[in-house]
């Protein structure tokens, strides 16, 4: 195991976070629930020293919503400064994905806390809306307005 990954496990110690070392060496799996909804967060450290923090919810967007579910996400990163949300177009999978590079080795703990919660507090606050598009159960426009995102119409 790599330091950066011992320091990523005593800094969750240390959190409210319960989480379980993944099958795959350096992989973190982090089960989340809340008001919002269920989903998995998986902190991997690569050999390269980039740490990577993937949130991955219940669902996949269906064939048919796909596009809706990229063009919310595509309207969403816009104004989301660290991160974003990406999908799998082949089989639907979405997720949101925070990172950072340590060059293998330690980095300030304050990386590692906000890297992970920021990424948490961003599927808190769009998960209702991407399942809703996802499953079709919602506009883009209702999605965006459900996540305090909608724009105002354009003048003509």
């Amino acid at each position: 195991m790599t330091k950066l990954f011992d320091q990523i496990i005593e800094l969750l110690g240390q959190s409210e976070y319960d989480y379980q070392v993944a099958d795959e060496e350096e992989v973190l799996r982090l089960a989340l629930e809340a008001p919002e909804g269920s989903w998995t967060a998986y902190v991997r450290v690569m050999a390269n020293g980039i740490c990577v923090v993937y949130s991955k919810p219940e669902f996949d967007a269906a064939p048919e919503h796909r596009a809706a579910t990229s063009e919310f996400m595509t309207r969403v990163n816009f104004g989301i400064l660290i991160g974003n949300f990406e999908m799998d177009w082949s089989d639907g999978e979405v997720r949101f994905k925070t990172a950072f590079d340590a060059d293998a080795g330690l980095v300030p703990a304050a990386l590692v806390v906000n890297t992970i919660d920021g990424n948490i507090a961003n599927m808190h606050q769009y998960l209702p809306a991407l399942q809703g598009v996802a499953t079709g159960e919602m506009t883009v426009d209702e999605a965006l307005e459900a996540c305090g995102r909608s724009e105002p119409p354009a003048d003509d």
